[in-house]
């Protein structure tokens, strides 16, 4: 997948990442770059230079901080439905498919 996928993915809501990171070891977390998701405490107060090639950005909904990851470090994204539900109000239960 290519970063602006990956950047369009965080940027829609929160998704579930799996990447390699500098020493070596597998990281898995929960991030977003939305900033509608962000605790305003968190986000960014301005721009930001642009950052080094191949660099994703994302705020880790479980470490409450930024994290960042290259792009061609990434083993899974998938989108968080359940959180980004929650997170927007909406319904979180599943739903019931018992035909009466």
């Amino acid at each position: 997948m290519d970063i602006i996928e990956i950047r369009r993915m965080l940027a829609e809501g929160f998704c579930n990442l799996q990447y390699v990171k500098k020493d070596g070891t597998t990281r898995a977390a929960t991030g977003t770059t939305c900033l509608e998701l962000i605790p305003a405490f968190h986000r960014p107060k301005g721009v930001r230079p642009n950052e080094r090639e191949g660099l994703v950005n994302y705020f880790d909904y479980a470490k409450l901080s930024w994290r960042c990851f290259y792009a061609d470090d990434l083993l899974k994204i998938e989108e968080n439905a359940v959180l980004n539900a929650f997170a927007r109000g909406g319904n979180v239960e599943p739903e019931n498919t018992d035909e009466r």
